[in-house]
């Protein structure tokens, strides 16, 4: 299932999800690496780590937290 991610480091991110992993109230991790690509802003670094969303049952998931660092 397509998840949008909803706040946080991934606000508006949408993301295929296993249909097995999707049930109301359970959480979401996802790994946050830096993106190079033409958007890349020079002046800010990358981010690295792990985030946690919790999917809220209608193809949403709202952000809880994580642990995120400089790249």
């Amino acid at each position: 299932m397509r998840v949008t991610f909803v706040d946080g480091p991934l606000d508006g991110r949408e993301e295929e999800i296993p249909d097995e992993n999707l049930e109301e109230g359970n959480p979401v991790y996802w790994p946050v690496r830096p993106e190079v690509d033409d958007d890349t802003d020079p002046e800010q670094p990358g981010l690295e780590g792990v985030v946690e969303y919790l999917y809220d049952g209608n193809g949403r998931a709202r952000y809880v937290g994580g642990r995120l660092e400089g790249a």
